[in-house]
């Protein structure tokens, strides 16, 4: 078995984009890394496979990447000629030799339908059978389905005055397995991974060992993949829901973001259920699920479909004994008073201080955010549009050691931006020392000299919790002058509650008064617009800091020009 070392960072070469073949060297870069770090989860067969990939000359290489990288298995050859491989045809016939790539393939009529235009397909099949008159393509598909069903014949067959040829990729299903292994899903990727990120972005390197992947077991990579399927399945059939949604694991899977993966599944098949009036199925599934929203949805489901009664005890019995989110909360005594609006029962009133508002009268500009902070300043209180980046970007620089902690199931590989489990509901509770460790500068001296060296030495690097753009030099040296360690800190814990709600819905403005050393923060809204829950329950909090906080209604003096 080929493993690294229990613990190390391994430097990982990247290509120049001066270098035509750039995507080729990255490409080459990422299946090593998948041989190296994952080689006991391949077959001996897709291990020899891979070794065949270096048998091929590099010109062949870079024609299949180019393949493996475009969606789909089958193209037509005139789609696949680059100007840095010149001539393709020999390149061609040496992925067909070494059975990469399938010449002519056998397809039905109905994946050649999906090849070819609708003007195409009349040409091609006008004089051997009657075809409708519409001009709609799946009319005409449908017809020839009818005709010919599953017979499988060669493109060359089907379309023999055809100008082109049709090759398949083989090997399509092993290339994803590879993709997966690596980054730990399929959201992610080849073209926008090997061809801009490794090129543009640069990213913390953070040790890692065989501990580190995302799959221990080959079962595990099976059990995503079979995820994925029925994922597809609900997104391209979704009225068949209750079939899909037998294929779900059903059990809690071995690791945490496997089953965070099963339990998003789970919601997304409870969606459908309900969309189609399943709504049995549909609270099946949210039950079983642990995604923070399948707990509301199942709560709405029972609101339509029981007695409001019983809706209403059970939603107080769950209240009671659940520790809940504060965004489900806040979602549950919605539920709750229209309950109890129908059982006649009184309403109890949310006992809140009122949200600060000021409206202004502005000319009609792009940004309302940039209006309202231009009307503003002053030279000696400058206003900022950081929006989410400023603490969000602060509690990163302090908490750097404890986001980027090798944990397992967090980095799979040395081009992470951040955590994969980020937004999980055990991200922190698995890293509660070293938050801490990190938090607790806020009571020392030491933390301003913190995050400065941090700034420094991190500045650049991806991160989903900082805006290098907005978070600059300046604000930095802004913030630590006129904002207190205890607001930050306030500031901090609360996104770390709930990073994947709190991360969001912080306020557009802030603005820094020099002499004072404090500061004032304002959310803006343009006409029309209104407080999303997120973002009225950070103005409340900031509040019950007792900072000044606002929220600014804007009017324009002049319409847009589109619109005068």
């Amino acid at each position: 078995m080929n493993t690294l070392p229990p613990s190390t960072a391994v430097p990982v070469p990247r290509a120049s984009l001066e270098d035509p073949l750039y995507y080729l060297q990255n490409f080459t870069t990422v299946l090593e890394w998948v041989v190296c770090y994952h080689h006991d989860l391949l077959t001996a067969m897709e291990r020899v496979r891979l070794q065949n990939w270096h048998q091929l000359s590099e010109p062949a290489r870079a024609l299949l990447v180019r393949m493996i990288m475009r969606k789909g298995e089958l193209f037509w050859r005139r789609q696949l000629n680059y100007a840095e491989l010149g001539d393709p045809a020999p390149y061609f016939d040496e992925l067909i030799q070494h059975g990469w790539v399938l010449n002519d393939p056998p397809i039905t009529v109905s994946t050649l339908g999906q090849l070819l235009t609708a003007k195409a397909l009349r040409a091609h099949f006008s004089s051997c059978q009657p075809l409708p008159s519409a001009d709609s393509k799946g009319a005409l598909i449908d017809s020839l389905n009818r005709h010919y069903n599953d017979q499988l014949r060669p493109a060359s067959h089907w379309c023999p005055d055809m100008p082109d040829e049709l090759v398949a990729l083989c090997d399509a299903d092993l290339f994803v397995r590879i993709r997966l292994m690596f980054f730990g899903t399929l959201s992610q990727d080849w073209s926008s991974f090997v061809v801009a990120e490794l090129g543009h972005r640069r990213f913390e390197t953070v040790p890692l060992s065989p501990q580190s992947r995302a799959f221990t077991e080959r079962a595990e990579v099976d059990l995503w993949l079979t995820m994925d399927r029925v994922r597809e399945a609900l997104e391209n059939d979704p009225q068949q829901c209750d079939l899909h949604a037998e294929q779900i694991p059903a059990s809690t899977l071995p690791t945490p973001w496997l089953e965070h993966r099963r339990a998003r599944l789970l919601f997304e098949a409870g969606r459908a259920a309900e969309r189609f009036e399943k709504p049995e199925l549909a609270m099946r599934l949210y039950q079983e699920s642990t995604h923070r929203e399948a707990l509301i949805r199942r709560f709405r489901v029972m609101e339509r479909t029981m007695p409001a009664a019983e809706t209403l005890a059970t939603l107080h019995t769950h209240r009671q004994h659940k520790d809940l989110m504060n965004t489900q909360l806040t979602a549950l005594s919605r539920i709750e008073k229209r309950l109890a609006k129908q059982c006649g029962l009184p309403i109890k009133p949310q006992a809140r201080q009122p949200i600060k508002t000021l409206e202004l009268h502005l000319p009609y500009h792009q940004s309302v955010e940039q209006a309202v902070a231009d009307h503003l300043a002053t030279p000696d209180a400058p206003v900022f549009h950081l929006e989410n980046s400023l603490f969000n970007g602060l509690l990163a620089l302090l908490c750097w050691p404890a986001f980027y902690a090798p944990l397992p199931g967090a980095f799979f590989h040395p081009f992470q931006a951040g955590p994969r489990d980020l937004i999980h509901e055990n991200f922190v509770s698995r890293r509660h020392g070293l938050f801490e460790a990190c938090l607790a500068q806020l009571g020392t001296r030491e933390w301003t000299h913190t995050v400065r060296q941090r700034f420094h030495e991190k500045r650049g690097l991806a991160s989903p919790l900082v805006d290098w753009q907005r978070l600059t030099e300046e604000v930095l040296e802004l913030t630590l002058a006129c904002i207190p360690a205890t607001m930050i800190e306030a500031a901090c814990r609360r996104i770390l509650t709930d990073i994947a709600v709190h991360r969001a819905g912080q306020p557009d403005l802030v603005q820094f008064y020099r002499e004072q050393a404090s500061f004032r923060l304002i959310e803006v809204k343009g006409p029309g617009d209104r407080l999303q829950d997120h973002q009225r329950e950070w103005q409340h909090f900031w509040t019950q800091q007792g900072i000044d906080i606002s929220v600014c209604h804007t009017v324009w003096q002049t319409p847009p020009a589109s619109k005068r």
